[in-house]
């Protein structure tokens, strides 16, 4: 088997490794993975909205277990037992920690606007 074969029948490069290779993931690998990741964003999605209650009727899918394969998409030694990567030196969101976003090519999310209701 071919080494293009069987990254293609992987779950691909973690995000965290996407993130510390130089300038990220290029080309196939990084279509594949912005496929792969907004695949798994429209099955947390749709796990959202099947945990209402007024949908609670509705079967769960393939997108029942999608919150555990987020965690393996961010860091694909998630479920190895270890500590976090890098703790206690980065942690998400410090200056130190790499920008799992842009290593695969998404755009960092957009911030939603809270109405400010004080006085």
């Amino acid at each position: 088997m071919s080494t293009r074969a069987a990254y293609d029948r992987s779950h691909g490069v973690c995000a965290w490794h996407a993130a510390i290779l130089e300038g990220g993931l290029a080309g196939p690998a990084r279509d594949l993975a912005q496929t792969r990741l907004a695949v798994l964003t429209w099955e947390l999605d749709e796990l959202d909205r099947k945990s209402r209650w007024s949908t609670r009727h509705e079967p769960s899918g393939p997108e029942g277990d999608a919150w555990l394969r987020a965690f393996a998409a961010v860091d694909g030694h998630a479920f190895l037992g270890g500590p976090a990567r890098g703790s206690g030196q980065a942690c998400a969101g410090s200056r130190d920690a790499p920008d799992l976003r842009a290593a695969v090519g998404m755009e960092p999310p957009v911030p939603p606007v809270v109405a400010d209701d004080s006085p």
